[in-house]
């Protein structure tokens, strides 16, 4: 039903089913659908047996503050409105300041006067998304809804160089189709979609971009690809309390990822994932990260973080120690050399401080949107990979001192292939 209730009408309603409630107050342009016949139509009012399809517009905003509905040109809303208010005074304007009545004998039942100028006009009520990003296996799925105020809807068609994307159950009466497709390995690079919808008199676009990357983690998601192994109390979070895009990010925590504060509790923490390079050239890490480690020049201690990239079988690179950068930054690895491999990559934090009554206040490691990007290559170059321990070096310029307490654990990772 589209009332919850007995109603008293000042009149010019448009109600599409009351249903199983009393609308004896129904009168002059009143119109409503009652299937169940509990009331009896009043003078100059409008009773149907069947349920009314009002031929209206979501509750949209359009270009304006203010929401409202739009209707189409075949909507019983149409001239069958009161251009008196209940001051007994002329109404001349709609909700947009339009003129009313706009051409008709009266004006339109609601708060918008549907200018004869807007007849054909096409509108897209729904949102494509922003800067989509997917990985090869993941399906990608768009719910178009389209609003023809002609009640004249055509066709729904698509234009895209993404062969891999169908426009599905296309449903022009309701202005409802659904964009669907799966991508697979060889569908890398950058893509526009261009969704187009047409009546009688006009042709509306609507266009958005899809780019293929070879992996992506921007920890938006519940479930991570990476898995934290750490010997000390500052480990990785994935959390709320950094983030350069979205909402959430990984960071070194002391709290369960409530912040992205350390202790001097001495130690590593590691970060790592899996990613399969087998069909992909010119790959290429980029990532974004922050860190506010400490740097005792005293005693030349440093807390930071580096990365590493290996594919087990002896090709390993290790970044410099990634410190002292408190706004977010991008860096970029060149991944051309692993081509045909399985890789592991892992981000690693070291305390190198040792006093567990301190808290720095200050950032850990932080990363976020880690991206992998590439070409598609259909004779890959394969590897037989064994299995094999990675051990975790770290950067030739950490800091390490004899004289200081400093026992660092073996850190042995299996990748069985």
């Amino acid at each position: 039903p589209d009332i919850s209730n007995n109603i008293l009408s000042a009149g010019h309603n448009l109600i599409g089913n009351i249903a199983h409630f009393e609308f004896s107050s129904n009168t002059i342009g009143d119109i409503y659908g009652d299937p169940y016949q509990t009331t009896i139509a009043n003078s100059y009012a409008f009773e149907s047996v069947i349920e009314i399809e009002p031929k209206v517009s979501p509750l949209l905003y359009f270009n304006s503050t203010i929401p409202f509905h739009l209707i189409q040109s075949t909507s019983p809303a149409i001239d069958f409105g009161d251009c008196i208010n209940h001051d007994n005074n002329s109404i001349i304007e709609d909700q947009r300041n339009n003129i009313r009545p706009s051409g008709g004998n009266s004006c339109d039942i609601g708060s918008i006067e549907m200018n004869k100028k807007e007849n054909n006009n096409i509108f897209f009520l729904s949102q494509p998304p922003k800067n989509k990003i997917l990985q090869p296996g993941e399906k990608h799925i768009y719910n178009i809804s389209v609003f023809d105020i002609s009640d004249n809807l055509k066709e729904i068609k698509l234009m895209s160089n993404a062969s891999w994307l169908q426009l599905k159950e296309i449903d022009l009466s309701n202005g409802k189709a659904i964009l669907e497709g799966k991508v697979s390995p060889e569908n890398l690079g950058f893509f526009t979609v261009t969704v187009q919808a047409t009546n009688d008199v006009l042709t509306v676009n609507q266009s958005y971009n899809i780019e293929v990357l070879i992996f992506l983690e921007d920890f938006e998601n519940e479930f991570s690809k990476f898995q934290e192994h750490s010997n000390t109390i500052n480990s990785w979070h994935i959390g709320s309390g950094e983030a350069k895009f979205g909402k959430r990010s990984a960071y070194i925590s002391n709290d369960e990822g409530q912040s992205s504060t350390y202790d001097y509790n001495q130690g590593i923490s590691t970060f790592r994932t899996e990613i399969d390079l087998k069909y992909f050239i010119d790959a290429e890490l980029s990532f974004w990260w922050k860190c506010k480690g400490s740097h005792y020049i005293e005693y030349d201690i440093k807390d930071y973080g580096f990365v590493t990239i290996s594919d087990g079988i002896g090709l390993t690179k290790t970044t410099s120690a990634l410190l002292h950068q408190e706004e977010w930054t991008k860096k970029i690895i060149d991944l051309s050399d692993y081509f045909g491999k399985n890789i592991v990559l892992i981000f690693t934090w070291v305390n190198s401080r040792h006093n567990t009554e301190f808290i720095n206040k200050d950032s850990g490691f932080c990363i976020d949107n880690i991206l992998v990007k590439g070409k598609y290559e259909s004779k890959p170059f394969f590897i037989n990979q064994p299995k094999t321990i990675i051990g975790i070096n770290r950067p030739s310029d950490s800091p390490f001192f004899p004289h200081i307490p400093i026992v660092w654990p073996l850190l042995l990772y299996f990748i069985i292939r």
